[in-house]
């Protein structure tokens, strides 16, 4: 890392501001997935750029701005900072070895686990007398690595992470959501969630999840591994927070409402509402920002519409759908098309053509809609009759007729005055008007 980008410009111009000057002298160390950005610019970041710095959390606090994090942590000027007596330390004391790399004011690496090479062979391995091994959060951000990185998790740091996995209830609940964020996001999301059920941790993260493992295999009736087929759906949809959280759990509502119908087949009825409700449980439980919950939980709830549409509907009810749902619409389609994950020949290319079709006659109808209505001036009938000695009836209205046509062909300038109908009728071959006058 360039020193001069420490502390004048951001390593990301989208995402990462520059290091806050006001920490200059407390030594600061780069750390997280800024630290990992500058051994590897090409990797996604998602969350909080971090840094540790030399002081105690109380003289971070007294800096103009510094507010309180979560956790021993405070913000300031768009970093989390983590106050410690010496970062050479904090970095020894970190229980992965990938987590464990830093970078100083000077461009400096700082690497006291091995933690580059490590990196470099995407290896997690965890180190030895760490501090931080009794992190109740150690297996989520282990997982979150499987999943950024596309690590391989070693069997030793497996064991240690499935250790007591209830501890995780003891940690800070906005920071849950921030690395199970990060999970979804990154390059291998499924194996993560996997890693994340297998240590015992998804049961105490996520038990509406959870609950999913293994439940296709308690009814007398089959139906699809829902435990699956959510995870697909997560791993296939687009790589936003939004989206990857609502295909995560776009079917929790399952779980309580199963059944059979009249012809013995499993239905879900109403699936969909009740799992918003038990999303809107998870938002409050993680803390997740309200403006964001609530899209989701909207994702939830209307996950089934889109895939309803048949070419059938008339252009109300699309109107009626798209009114509805114009917020969400693009995400919606986006879930729906991933929401397809059959593996019978052609359901998921009609499945496919027939969200195509949706999008495109919602696109020609707001075309449609938007396009200056053509209408004829008002007082025309009356200038009609006048003019051609009419009484009314059915003459006046075949007149107006071949106005409206005219004006929709554009032979009359919209919007046309009286005055411009009759001469474009006066203009007309006398077999044409007389037709009409008969």
């Amino acid at each position: 890392m360039k020193p001069h980008l420490f502390f004048k410009e951001p390593l990301s111009a989208d995402a990462i501001p520059g290091v806050p000057a006001a920490l200059a002298p407390y030594e600061p160390v780069v750390v997280g997935a800024v630290a990992r950005l500058c051994l590897e610019p090409e990797l996604p970041f998602v969350g909080f750029p971090e840094l540790c710095a030399r002081c105690k959390r109380e003289t971070l606090l007294n800096l103009k701005g510094a507010t309180a994090g979560p956790g021993a942590s405070v913000h300031l000027e768009g970093w989390r900072i983590w106050p410690c007596d010496s970062p050479l330390r904090w970095l020894s004391e970190r229980a992965i070895s990938i987590e464990a790399i830093g970078i100083d004011a000077e461009g400096r690496d700082l690497d006291p686990q091995g933690g580059i090479a490590d990196f470099k062979k995407r290896i997690l391995r965890g180190t030895k007398d760490a501090k931080e091994a009794q992190n109740p959060m150690l297996g989520l951000n282990a997982a979150a690595y499987v999943s950024e990185l596309d690590a391989t998790l070693d069997p030793e740091l497996k064991k240690r992470c499935s250790f007591e996995p209830h501890r995780i209830e003891y940690a800070h609940r906005a920071l849950c959501r921030e690395q199970l964020t990060r999970l979804l996001l990154g390059n291998a999301v499924k194996p993560a969630l996997e890693a994340l059920q297998q240590m015992g941790l998804l049961k105490f993260l996520l038990p509406e999840v959870n609950a999913f493992v293994d439940f296709h295999k308690s009814f007398h009736v089959h139906h699809k591994d829902i435990f699956e087929h959510s995870l697909q759906v997560t791993d296939r949809v687009s790589p936003t927070a939004v989206l990857r959280w609502a295909a995560l759990c776009h079917d929790i509502g399952k779980i309580h409402t199963r059944g059979l119908d009249a012809q013995g087949k499993v239905h879900f009825l109403h699936h969909e509402i009740l799992g918003a409700y038990l999303f809107d449980g998870i938002a409050a439980r993680l803390q997740f920002d309200p403006e964001e919950a609530s899209r989701i939980s909207q994702l939830i709830a209307q996950h089934s519409r889109a895939n309803l549409y048949s070419p059938e509907w008339n252009d109300n009810a699309v109107r009626r759908l798209w009114n509805e749902l114009e917020p969400i619409f693009d995400d919606l389609l986006d879930l729906s098309r991933a929401d397809c994950t059959s593996q019978r020949p052609g359901r998921r290319s009609a499945v496919a053509q027939n969200l195509k079709a949706l999008e495109e006659r919602i696109d020609a109808l707001r075309k449609k809609d938007a396009a200056p209505k053509l209408q004829l001036p008002r007082g025309l009938g009356l200038l009609l009759m006048r003019h051609f000695g009419l009484e009314g009836g059915p003459k006046v209205g075949r007149l107006r007729q071949l106005c409206q046509k005219a004006l929709e062909q554009g032979e009359l300038q919209n919007p046309p005055s009286p005055e411009d109908c009759i001469r474009y009728l006066q203009q007309l071959p006398k077999d044409a008007l007389n037709a009409a006058l008969a």
